[in-house]
């Protein structure tokens, strides 16, 4: 039972991964949410630092990218507490059951 569990358990943090890296690509429905899109957003501001009047749209797009990605976190976050809780949740109900399998076989 506990081998069981332990299986379900990882099953359950491949999914949160790959769902975590498939909300990182999305971007809540953009396509370009990928760490290597952030980066090519930071050196494209950067590219136009150079040019007058570039700073300040450069610092523009710098606050949007962080933003989005300060976003894609909060999402992140939020569903791996809602994973974590569900998880306690059938834990504290697996050890229930445990229990009262233990209580009817003593008295048994």
């Amino acid at each position: 039972q506990k081998a069981a569990a332990d299986e379900a358990r990882k099953a359950q943090e491949a999914e949160a991964k790959a769902k975590a890296d498939d909300m990182r690509k999305r971007d809540l429905g953009m396509p370009k949410a990928s760490a290597g899109a952030a980066a090519v957003g930071y050196a494209a501001a950067k590219s136009r630092k150079d040019t007058e009047g570039g700073a300040k749209q450069a610092d523009d797009e710098r606050k949007e990218i962080e933003a989005r990605n300060s976003r894609i976190l909060w999402q992140m976050r939020e569903e791996a507490a809602k994973k974590a809780h569900q998880r306690r949740q059938e834990a504290a109900a697996a050890e229930e059951d445990r229990l009262m399998q233990t209580a009817v076989q003593f008295h048994k």
